[in-house]
This record gives structure tokens, C-alpha cells and sequence, in this order.
């Protein structure tokens, strides 16, 4: 590119953009009266929005630690206890349950027998007046014990922050039922493993609003008090304008939070949750009254004279169960737009001038600024559509613009590059040469002067080289092995592994333990001072399977320039492409060893089917391939010029191998048959008795013959005795042929 000397780009468009504000505040004044509105309500519902999804948060914040607790404790030993003595067992369980969540007041545990023991924070001292708990005391049990159908004992144990019991009182007249709660009953439906919450209510001891999370387990149901305290303390900060108020209820009417000018009455001070059309400000109390059946409000409200901007709307997600939440707002029309109001009549003003001043240069400048950036917008479409082959980005006068296109440029060739890389990794299918290609290109994109690929061991204990390259050359030796586990190891690829992410190390020929392990490097690149780059290589799992590590040499009396964010972070990018290749090649690896022992496991299957064939599938491939690596070296006659790739040579390799594959279906009577009537055994024998058979009979006819007809009759009644036992004896041995 022609050297030239860019201008800033304040310069070239400092009068521009005073023409384009005044130009857009001109057209923009005309529609400004009817959208200002509109935006008003579109902020306003906005703000209502994000309150919403404060007070959500503010919500789940507090109830998810305290679902963990009580699935924790409900798993734990305190929902397998099924003593007293095993109940106070768990007691550090609760007592962690409490430490870790703020907002959890008690935890309990009742059983379907109706025994209960109870952990509660001492930290107010309504709750230690209440319990007359001592001093010195952090946390206050309450117990009933049931057990084995007995009359209810209950107790009262207090504890200092250590679980050192300080005191314990018998309370008799302390006889409360876990099984008439509803806590109890929601849990106990639920069924085993399921968490339940409770509807909104309002605790008796501290009198904040909350609710109630519990957990069936055997025989035992766990649960937590969740205070949502947090919604007031939510409230309370400033929002939208000075005269907003909000409010939070259920939608049956009952108030967790408000945020008003007025304080009202503190939600304590009333026995239950207060009601919005008895405790709310008169402003909220209308407004509540004002929902149709679905809940929903008119943007504007005009209440006494003046215009309120309200909504309402339900939190989604602040209550998984029970009682769904709704966020009432409201805030004046005339503060909500105060400000465009004062704006519109300075906008009008300043863009009158403006536009009569600097509307002349407006076309001009625009066409001169808008030029080269319009050729980088076709550059950036032709980049989305992977088309690299037009030219590169013009250079601009304006200092701005020309880094862009500088960029624009770096970006293009870039991406060619690591597209191209990819199309190379995805079309090699032998695993060295891949190893190699990905070597070098990394190399070459990163300008390192070599580098090494280590591979992960079956075991994850080692790591072995796979492939190096020292000065733009293949290295004849692969590399050092790396153990993982070795402690202090100076190894750059198993930092890597042990930071699971990309590490630069220093190394200096004066270090005595840099130099044992990396001398042959040194020597190699001919550097006393080198930086190592190492990262993992990930599969698509995720899974580490090797490392690959470049190396930048430097000269001693040069110091060494940082290899830059942009760097590493495209060599990461290559890496993970790199991996998924070499991760590939390795599967197809796998896939073909595990086809070959198949194969040769049917055939040694084959060949021991009979002792007179053994070996001839083992013989066969060997000598196939001889045959073929013969045809292949033919000079001359019918072979000459033949060959074969490496696909070719593998299906050959394979086709040798199950050559007889047929042979594991058939019988080794069949392959080892000697004879033609030979089967399970020689059935000529069978053909010598029946050819005996014809000879007696032919000697019988000539007995007959002279004897006459009284003699064979004489013969046969003499016969017939013999011939009968024979009868039985035969009926006897086909009955007894028959298995029972």
C-alpha cells in the first residue's frame, strides 16, 4: 500500500455531524409531540420491568440458598433421625443452615409422630424476651418428643455461638403439633424429595413478611422460615421520580412491601399481612381498585386533577409456589416528562439555527465521508458471504476510516487463512502429516520459530511428543516426555494442563534447570533467551487431550516484546480447530484398531475350527500382500504401471483378512469331511448294515424255499416268542430314550 498520511477524523466530521443533529432534530421535532408520549409509557413500562425483575431477584436471592439448606438437612442426618438424641445430633447442621443464610430465621424438622425440635437465630430481642433466653445465648432450640407414642415432653435448650448448651428448661405446657401445619401437610403430599413453599405470611416473632420451605424425607419433614424482607429494603431505593410509589401484594389483596412519601403503618404492628385496600396509600388503594378480572391497568390514570403513569405486573419467577406476586407502580405524568418537555423547546431553537446555517454542506461532506465507508460496508458483505477474492479495502484520508480499512483488511486475509487451515486439518486423513501440517501452519500464523505437539497418555499421567518443529524443519526427534505430576516441573505444556488455559514461559540458557530441560532446544534455535506459548488442546467435549506448545527466541541484549492479546488469542482459536482433528483422526484410529482385532478375532476364530486349516487366515493376508506390493514394482508386462493408494492398500488388508469369513457359520464337520457320506461321523456303516439286511433276507427265502410251507410255519410260531421279547425290549429303550 502507497505511504500517505491519514487526517483525523474529528476534523472531517466535526461540521458534518453539526449539520446531521441539526437535519435530524428538524425532522425529528415535527413527530417528537405524538411518539413523546409513547416513549414516556415505553420507559415507564421499562422501569416497571426491571423493578419487577429486581424484586424477583431480590427474592430469589433469598429463597435459593435457603432450597439448598433444606434439601441438605432434609438429606442429612437431621431427616434420618429418628431419636431425640439423633435430632439434637444435627443440631451443627442447623446451626450451619442458619450462619449461611441471612434471611432464615428457623429451621425445623417434625416427624409423622408428631415429635418436632426447632433451631432459631437469638438475634433481636423481642425473640430473646420472648424465649427468656440468656445473654450470652445465639441460638434457642424448642423441642417436643413424641417418640414411641409417649405424652409430648417439650423442652427449651439455648446454646452460644460455640453449640455450648447453656441452659435447659423443661416446658410441659410446650406441647405443639408439627402435623396440624400446613407446612407439614404441603410437604407430607408433595411426597418424598419434592420441596414445597409456602403462601406469603407474616412471621409472629419479627413480624416481617415471609415464607415457609420444607421437605419430606422418611419419616421426617424439614423446613426453613425465609424472610422477604428484602423486598422493602428493595423499595425503599430511589426510583423513577420523587413522587413514585410502588407496592408489592399477592393477588389476593395482601401487602409485603410499599414504597411511598408517607410512611404508613409498620407491617409488624398488624396481626397478619396487611390488606392493600386498608393499609396502602389512597393513590395505591384506587389504583388497586381500578384492575380488570385479569389484573391489568390503563397506562394513564387521572386521580385528582392529576395524570399518574401506572402498571401492574405479576413477578414472574419471584414465587415458584404458593401465592403468585404483583408490582403495583405509579408515578406522575408531568415529572416523568419534565425533561422532554424542557428539551423540546431548546431542540426547537438550536435546530432552526442550525438547519439554516449548515445545511448547504450537508450533501457535501456526507459524499465525502460516506464514500469509503460505504466500500467497507461491500467489503464486510462480501467477507459475511466467505468471497476473499476481490480486492482489499482502499486507504482513506481520514485517520479513522484507514484503520478501519487496515483492519478490515487484517480481518479478510485472516479469516482466508484460518478457513483455508481448516479445509487443510479436514481433508488429511494420515495422522503424522496432520500432526506436521498443524505444527507448521500454527507456526507460520503465529511467527514463531518452532513448536511441538504432545499428546495425552491413556493414564493422563504423561504427556508424549507426537510432533516437532525446530527453525522451519521437521525434527527428527519428536521431543521430551513430560510427566503431569512432577513437581516443580519447568515443562511450558504442563503448566498448560495445570492452568487449563494458554501460559507464557521465559527461559534463559544462564538457569541451570531451564537449560537440563530445554538444552537441545536452545542449541536448535541457537537463542540464550526464548518465550514458550502453551495451551491445552480440547476436543468437542471439552476434554483434554495433548498440548501445543511455540516457541519465540530473542536476542540477550534485546528485551522481549509481549505476544499480544490478538495473538494468543488466534493461535487459542487455531488450537481448538487443531484439536478437533487430531481428536478425529484418533477415533477413526480407534475405529480402525477395533475393526482389525475384530477381524482378526474371526479369524483365529476360523482357523480354530479345525486343526488341518489352522494359520490359513493368518497365511492369506501376508501373502495378498505380497502379490500386491509385487504387481506395484512391476516394470514391465500386463502390471506395468500399476498401483495403489493407502485406501486401496486398506481394503486389500481387509478383503485378505475375511477372506473366509463364511467359515464361522459352518459346521467343522463340514470343513473337515474326509469322505462323501461323512458328517457328525462315517456313515458308510450305515449303508454296510442295510446291505446285510439284504443278504439275510435273500438266505431266509431260500430257507423257506426248503422247508415248504409247514416248516416256515412251524419256524414262525417258534419265532414268535423271541420275536415278541424283542418287541418289548425295543418299546423299552424308545420310552427310555426320551429325556424327563
Amino acid at each position: 500500500m502507497p505511504h500517505i498520511k491519514p487526517k483525523t477524523l474529528y476534523i472531517t466530521l466535526s461540521f458534518l455531524m453539526v449539520g446531521l443533529v441539526a437535519l435530524v432534530y428538524g425532522v425529528l421535532l415535527l413527530h417528537e409531540r405524538s411518539r413523546s408520549d409513547a416513549l414516556m409509557l415505553q420507559q415507564a413500562g421499562a422501569a416497571a420491568k426491571r423493578i419487577g425483575r429486581e424484586a424477583a431477584a431480590a427474592v430469589e436471592t433469598e429463597l435459593r440458598p435457603a432450597r439448598v439448606s433444606v434439601a441438605l438437612l432434609a438429606t442429612g442426618a437431621l431427616g434420618r433421625a429418628g431419636s431425640e438424641a439423633e435430632r439434637l445430633a444435627a443440631l451443627p447442621q442447623m446451626a450451619a443452615a442458619l450462619r449461611v443464610n441471612a434471611s432464615v430465621s428457623a429451621v425445623y424438622a417434625g416427624t409423622t409422630g408428631g415429635s418436632f425440635v426447632l433451631l432459631r437465630r437469638l438475634g433481636d430481642a423481642a425473640t430473646r424476651k420472648r424465649m427468656d433466653a440468656p445473654a450470652e445465648a445465639a441460638f434457642g432450640l424448642q423441642s417436643v418428643n413424641r417418640d414411641g407414642g409417649s405424652a409430648p415432653r417439650g423442652s427449651y435448650r439455648f446454646y452460644d455461638a460455640n453449640l455450648r448448651e447453656l441452659q435447659q428448661r423443661d416446658r410441659p405446657e410446650y406441647d405443639f403439633d408439627p402435623r396440624t401445619r400446613p407446612w407439614f401437610a404441603l410437604a407430607s403430599q408433595a411426597g418424598e424429595g419434592r420441596l414445597v413453599q409456602s403462601a406469603p405470611y407474616r412471621f409472629f416473632t419479627t413480624g416481617e413478611p415471609g415464607v415457609t420451605l420444607a421437605q419430606a424425607h422418611g419419616g421426617a419433614i424439614v423446613g426453613a422460615d425465609v424472610s422477604l424482607k428484602a423486598l422493602s429494603d428493595m423499595l425503599s431505593k430511589p426510583q423513577i421520580s420523587r413522587s413514585a410509589e410502588l407496592l408489592i401484594a399477592t393477588q389476593g389483596g395482601e401487602m409485603l412491601a410499599e414504597a411511598r412519601r408517607e410512611k404508613g403503618a409498620a407491617l409488624k404492628d398488624a396481626p397478619g399481612l396487611p390488606r392493600v385496600v386498608e393499609a396502602a396509600s389512597p393513590l395505591m388503594r384506587e389504583l388497586w381498585q381500578r384492575r380488570d378480572e385479569a389484573g391489568h391497568l390503563a397506562p394513564v390514570q387521572p386521580i385528582e386533577g392529576r395524570e399518574w403513569v401506572s402498571h401492574a405486573l405479576p413477578l414472574q419467577g419471584a414465587v415458584d409456589a404458593g401465592a403468585p406476586l404483583v408490582l403495583l407502580m405509579s408515578a406522575p405524568r408531568d415529572e416523568l416528562q419534565a425533561f422532554q418537555l424542557e428539551s423540546r423547546r431548546h431542540s426547537f431553537y438550536i435546530s432552526l439555527a442550525l438547519m439554516l446555517l449548515l445545511l448547504p454542506l450537508v450533501h457535501l461532506l456526507a459524499d465525502r465521508v460516506s464514500r469509503p465507508l460505504r466500500h467497507l460496508a461491500r467489503q464486510a458483505e462480501a467477507i459475511e458471504r466467505f468471497e476473499f477474492d476481490g480486492p482489499d479495502p482502499q486507504r482513506s484520508l481520514i485517520r479513522e476510516v484507514d484503520r478501519l480499512a487496515i483492519a478490515m483488511t487484517a480481518m479478510k486475509h485472516s479469516l482466508r487463512r484460518f478457513l483455508d487451515i481448516s479445509d487443510a486439518l479436514s481433508a488429511e486423513r494420515d495422522f503424522d502429516t496432520l500432526l506436521d501440517l498443524i505444527l507448521r501452519e500454527t507456526i507460520a500464523v503465529a511467527g514463531a520459530s518452532g513448536g511441538s505437539i504432545h499428546l495425552l497418555s491413556a493414564d493422563g499421567l504423561t504427556l508424549e511428543p507426537a510432533a516437532s518443529r525446530i527453525g522451519g524443519e521437521t525434527s527428527s526427534r519428536r521431543g521430551l516426555t513430560w510427566q503431569v505430576d512432577a513437581a516443580d516441573s519447568v515443562a511450558a505444556p504442563v503448566h498448560a494442563l495445570r492452568a487449563n488455559g494458554p501460559v507464557e514461559v521465559d527461559l534463559s540458557w544462564d538457569d541451570p534447570v531451564h537449560l537440563a530441560a530445554y538444552e537441545r532446544l536452545f542449541a536448535g534455535l541457537g537463542a540464550s533467551h526464548m518465550r514458550l506459548l502453551s495451551m491445552p488442546l480440547k476436543n468437542s467435549q471439552h476434554e483434554t487431550i495433548g498440548t501445543l506448545t511455540l516457541t519465540f527466541p530473542r536476542a540477550a541484549e534485546r528485551p522481549f516484546e509481549p505476544l499480544g492479546t490478538a495473538r494468543v488469542a488466534f493461535v487459542s482459536a487455531l488450537s481448538g480447530t487443531a484439536a478437533v482433528a487430531i481428536d478425529n483422526q484418533l477415533l477413526l484410529r480407534a475405529r480402525k484398531e477395533l475393526l482389525e482385532s475384530f477381524i482378526q478375532l474371526v479369524a483365529g476364530a476360523i482357523d480354530a475350527k479345525s486343526p488341518y486349516t489352522g494359520g490359513h487366515c493368518q497365511r492369506v493376508p501376508e501373502l495378498t500382500k505380497m502379490l500386491a506390493q509385487a504387481a506395484c514394482e512391476a516394470k514391465d508386462g500386463p502390471y506395468a504401471g500399476f498401483t495403489m493408494d493407502a485406501d486401496q492398500w486398506e481394503a486389500l488388508h481387509i478383503a485378505a483378512w475375511l477372506h473366509d469369513c463364511g467359515k464361522v457359520t459352518t459346521p467343522e464337520y463340514v470343513v473337515d469331511k474326509a469322505t462323501k457320506l461323512e458328517t457328525l461321523y462315517n456313515r458308510v456303516h450305515e449303508i454296510r448294515t442295510r446291505f446285510e439286511v439284504l443278504k439275510r433276507d435273500v438266505l431266509i427265502d431260500k430257507l423257506e424255499a426248503e422247508l415248504g410251507e409247514v416248516g416256515v410255519q412251524r419256524a414262525r410260531a417258534a419265532a414268535s416268542g423271541p420275536q415278541a421279547e424283542l418287541d418289548a425290549d425295543y418299546a423299552f429303550v424308545a420310552a427310555s430314550k426320551c429325556g424327563r
